[in-house]
């Protein structure tokens, strides 16, 4: 009994990787900073909607705001960074895949660096975290340790993750 040969079709996600491949760079730089004006756009919005309401007097009138305005200038910060960082590692990689030589493991790199700033951020919160717990916060703690179990797994995930061959 003769079967046919199995051809796999190719992933969802390796077919938008060639697809965003042909793009040329300045597209690309293009769809990165959309979004990190739609992400400050987004904190920006975040914040003015739980804003005071016309007619009400409270001495913290535009603190959301301002805060929703930082919180979106800071993801837009973020996806600026690791977009262009992304765009540029690929775009190099795939250079170097063309040319023979060995490519960048773009994710690899991304992971690490997301990782190490996940545990910058999330390790102070654990280390004050009886002073947290006593004022009744135990969201800062909770969050602090999803970002230092983020961080542990993205970057000893670069270091461990098995070959397949």
């Amino acid at each position: 009994m003769d079967a046919p040969e199995f051809n796999p079709r190719p992933s969802i996600l390796f077919r938008l990787r060639r697809f965003w491949l042909k793009r040329a760079l300045w597209q690309q730089l293009l769809v990165v900073v959309s979004v990190a004006i739609c992400s400050q756009l987004v904190g920006y919005g975040c914040g003015r909607a739980i804003d005071c309401k016309p007619g009400q007097h409270d001495g913290q009138c535009g603190l959301s705001t301002g805060m929703g305005l930082l919180v979106g200038f800071f993801a837009a910060c973020g996806v600026l960074v690791f977009g262009v960082a992304g765009t540029v590692l690929n775009k190099v990689s795939a250079k170097r895949r063309v040319a023979g030589g060995e490519p960048i493991d773009v994710w690899k790199t991304l992971g690490v660096g997301l990782g190490l700033i996940l545990l910058y951020v999330g390790l102070p919160d654990l280390i004050r975290y009886r002073a947290y717990l006593a004022a009744g916060n135990s969201g800062a703690v909770t969050f602090g340790a999803i970002e230092v179990m983020a961080g542990c797994w993205l970057v000893l995930r670069a270091f461990f993750k098995r070959r397949v061959f």
